[in-house]
């Protein structure tokens, strides 16, 4: 007997289905009995069952094996901003209540069968924002309800989806589907497919960009605004204001740095600015708006960007964290007029904002001689950054505040104001381990020496933002005095010696006449 193979790969591929059987009827391979004399016997019948003469295989994870050509489509959608986590495909548990009342057009990609290796290739390969309407079928319209769910059943297929805009709540991007898809697992085909659209309610986000900064210094905001979906009747919106919200001690924007753009366009002229009383406004006016709604109808991605630079500035003794706060108002209904911007957004906490932080300390030097512990005055430092752990010398000297040399008082006292963190920057917990501080004496006080290598240290928030440089001094050569040549104590030494020899020959010449005028005396 001669037992012939099928190959299933090779009959997907070439469109032969016919040995393939339903779910619940396993693959039957037919087997031909050689006749007497070789000649070979008429096929066999394929047949469900364990029957004499048929050889049976396991099911298979095909969608033809299956028989199926519906699938269903569930859809849930949520109040709430995006939902993380979940599998694919599959129903997942979210917190957040169900949303009625948001529409979706469903419809069905022309030309293309799941069944057919080829087109999921041409179908991984469309773009769900450049499918043009003689590429798709008759739409069908499904309505959230009993708690934020719609429910389709449509033909196996891949379908374009799309959420109607809704004001006040900004809308999915298309997104296609695959009806059915593979399970999570990975094991199976799924044609129970379940989707979770975000209803991602209108943010703001604020982005610093401080690394390595100073008092004195730029730091960079990035202010990145969502925009909600288009108004129904086609109108432009009615208003669209960022306000920034910032504390004027500390930060002086620099408005002729500011720019904004509305979905990646420059948006010159088409923006008012305010500044007034540490909040800073930015309102597009009739032309942005307008400009803001083409862009919305034709990306739902669509964001407004505001970009500018603030100067650390102010008295840095109460500096510490620099906070900085954006607030966002979207368009207001349509065909009303939107009340005034507050003038303290935080009044309400609902209005969509976002916050950051820059974070400085100060550094306090005190100079002591070593011997007495008395102050000492007149030492001059630099400050560096250097290698993580290490006196290697990486940048500086540093100009804090426009000084870049610090001179110790009559209390042996200096301080830096306004040194970023090293382990807190742009709007973060950095790790420590990129720089150190440095401290180099640059000028010893009188009668004492420089010190022999950099004081290295970090800057951190551990002690109110401020970092204590107790720092000795050893007297000039350890306290231990030099001789010394051919200066003006020399001389005097000479002069002295000279003073004494000269007396001593004085005296011993008059003792000699006097001992001879004693003996002329005695001879008479």
């Amino acid at each position: 007997m001669t037992i012939r193979s099928i190959s299933l790969k090779s009959a997907v591929m070439a469109g032969t289905f016919a040995a393939v059987a339903s779910i619940g009827a396993p693959l039957a391979v037919a087997q031909e009995a050689a006749a007497p004399g070789g000649t070979p016997a008429a096929p066999v019948a394929a047949v469900a069952g364990d029957q004499a003469g048929v050889q049976k295989l396991p099911d298979l994870n095909s969608i033809i094996q299956s028989g199926k050509t519906k699938a269903n489509l569930t859809i849930h959608k949520f109040k709430g901003d995006p939902v993380e986590g979940g599998q694919q495909g599959i129903d997942t548990t979210v917190n957040l209540p169900g949303l009625d009342g948001a529409e979706f057009t469903i419809q069905k990609i022309n030309n293309l069968d799941p069944r057919n290796m080829q087109d999921w290739v041409a179908y991984s390969k469309l773009n769900p924002k450049d499918i043009q309407p003689n590429q798709l079928g008759p739409e069908t319209k499904v309505t959230t309800q009993n708690g934020g769910i719609a429910t389709f059943e449509g033909d196996l297929g891949f379908y374009l989806v799309k959420e109607t805009p809704v004001p006040g709540r900004s809308s999915i991007s298309p997104t296609l589907v695959a009806l059915p898809m593979t399970h999570p697992d990975r094991l199976a085909w799924n044609y129970d497919v379940h989707i979770h659209p975000k209803n991602q309610l209108l943010t703001v986000k604020k982005q610093v960009m401080d690394m390595k900064t100073v008092m004195g210094q730029d730091v960079d905001y990035t202010i990145t605004g969502d925009v909600p979906a288009p108004y129904q009747d086609g109108s432009n919106f009615n208003r669209y204001v960022l306000v920034d919200d910032y504390d004027e001690t500390k930060l002086a924007p620099k408005q002729d740095t500011l720019k904004v753009a509305i979905d990646g366009e420059d948006a010159t002229g088409k923006f008012t600015v305010e500044n007034v009383n540490g909040m800073l406004k930015v309102a597009l006016n009739d032309q942005g708006l307008e400009t803001l709604t083409q862009k919305r109808k034709a990306n739902p991605d669509a964001k407004v960007t505001v970009t500018l630079k603030a100067t650390v500035t102010g008295e840095i003794d109460n500096l510490k964290q620099v906070e900085n706060k954006v607030y966002l108002f979207s368009p207001f209904a349509p065909g009303t007029i939107p009340p005034d911007t507050p003038d303290r957004p935080n009044e309400n906490p609902n209005t969509p904002h976002s916050e950051v932080e820059s974070k400085y300390g100060n550094i306090n030097i005190h100079k002591t001689a070593s011997n007495d512990h008395r102050d000492l005055s007149g030492a001059v430092f630099q400050l560096f950054r250097c290698e993580d752990n290490s006196n290697t010398i990486k940048e500086g000297p540093l100009t804090v505040g426009g000084k870049s040399e610090w001179t110790t008082d009559a209390q042996g006292a200096a301080t830096i104001k306004g040194v970023q963190l090293n382990t807190f920057a742009n709007g973060a917990a950095v790790a420590d381990d990129d720089y150190d501080y440095c401290l180099v004496e640059k000028k010893a006080p009188e009668g004492f020496e420089l010190l022999p290598k950099p004081v290295n240290f970090d800057m951190t928030d551990d002690v109110n933002f401020t970092y204590a440089a107790n720092i000795e001094n050893i007297p000039k050569n350890g306290g231990f005095e030099l001789p010394r040549t051919g200066g003006v104590g020399m001389y005097a030494i000479i002069a002295a010696l000279a003073t004494g020899f000269s007396a001593l020959g004085f005296r011993s010449l008059r003792a000699r006449k006097d001992k001879e005028m004693l003996k002329s005396k005695a001879q008479i």
